[in-house]
């Protein structure tokens, strides 16, 4: 019954809001909030806070929200939560407004992080002015702030501190916080111990799979390097001797430059893509060269002399990356 009477009081509230007439609505919304109306308490709090319908009266509008907040009433935990972090109608009280929106966060309160975490910056404060002037409750409270970050940055050594300070005054938890510190700190260490060494690992593989990539190139290195210095040497056979050795130079020191322009344009990290590039120039460039010096050895000594030198090249050149980037 008393279920039935709260909505035919809180219709009857609306309907007088809807007309603009909140003396009445005040009059209908004391009689839902009177049965137990979380809805009700909260809306009288937000109208006594405010003057409108009533005079002006925070110390009922906090009693309002008071009684809304006690029945989970988020907006009510949050309005009374402000109340108590600015006095007005209730002696200022850091630690109840944190606990308060803490509260109303937990039941889904959205956008309230940076009000939070003004307030709990202020109870820190008050924390270490009472924990300096040796009260045990308070130095139990700041080594907790310092413990779960709360208002201050997290540093196990200042919660440390605190606990020692306050278990040394007789502060039965500070002795169990101490402990749960402890743990705290050798798991943390255990984690970033395990954080290094998948790290590790994983370098190693990527490491070992830029080792393949190189291996891959120094193959097609060796491939292409052997046919270029195929053709060039029968170019050469065939023609003036003299005249291929100036052409092919020439046409190796293009190579050059554009084996300096990929290498300028890629990182040493692409992985196969780019070891195979690296590689074909290497071996274009070192074919050409060695294709027209060797020009009168034949087709045969051609090919064993290139992928000879273009492997002891590209040998050369992955000691001396090797030996660069220890």
């Amino acid at each position: 019954m008393a279920e039935k009477n709260s909505d035919q009081f809180m219709q009857q509230a609306m309907v007088a809001i809807g007309a603009g007439d909140y003396v009445n609505a005040v009059k209908w919304l004391e009689k839902a909030a009177e049965l137990g109306e979380a809805t009700a308490q909260d809306m009288l709090g937000t109208y006594y806070g405010a003057g409108k319908g009533v005079a002006q009266d925070y110390e009922k509008s906090a009693e309002w929200f008071e009684k809304a907040a006690k029945q989970g009433h988020t907006g009510a935990q949050l309005s009374l939560a402000g109340m108590y972090f600015r006095g007005e109608g209730v002696q200022k009280d850091f630690v109840k407004s944190a606990e308060l929106t803490r509260k109303a966060i937990a039941r889904g309160a959205e956008g309230v992080g940076d009000f939070l975490a003004k307030v709990e910056k202020e109870v820190a404060k008050g924390f270490l002015k009472a924990a300096e002037q040796g009260d045990a409750e308070a130095q139990f409270n700041l080594g907790n702030s310092y413990f779960t970050g709360q208002g201050v940055t997290r540093d196990y050594a200042k919660a440390t501190e605190w606990f020692e300070k306050a278990a040394a005054q007789g502060h039965v938890q500070a002795k169990d916080w101490l402990a749960k510190v402890e743990t705290t700190v050798k798991e943390e260490k255990a984690r970033e111990a395990k954080r290094v060494i998948e790290e590790t690992v994983r370098e190693a593989m990527r490491a070992a799979e830029e080792r393949k990539s190189r291996i891959k190139g120094l193959i097609i290195s060796a491939v292409i390097g052997g046919i270029i210095g195929v053709i060039v040497g029968a170019i050469a056979r065939a023609n003036d001797a003299d005249v291929g050795i100036i052409f092919f130079t020439v046409f190796g020191v293009i190579v050059g430059v554009i084996k300096k322009a990929v290498t300028n344009a890629f990182n040493d990290d692409k992985g196969a893509g780019f070891g195979a590039i690296q590689g074909t120039i290497n071996g274009l460039f070192f074919g050409v060269i060695l294709g027209t010096l060797t020009a009168e050895t034949g087709v045969g000594g051609i090919v064993g002399i290139s992928i000879v030198f273009t492997i002891i090249f590209a040998i050369i050149g992955a000691i001396i990356r090797a030996i660069r980037n220890r």
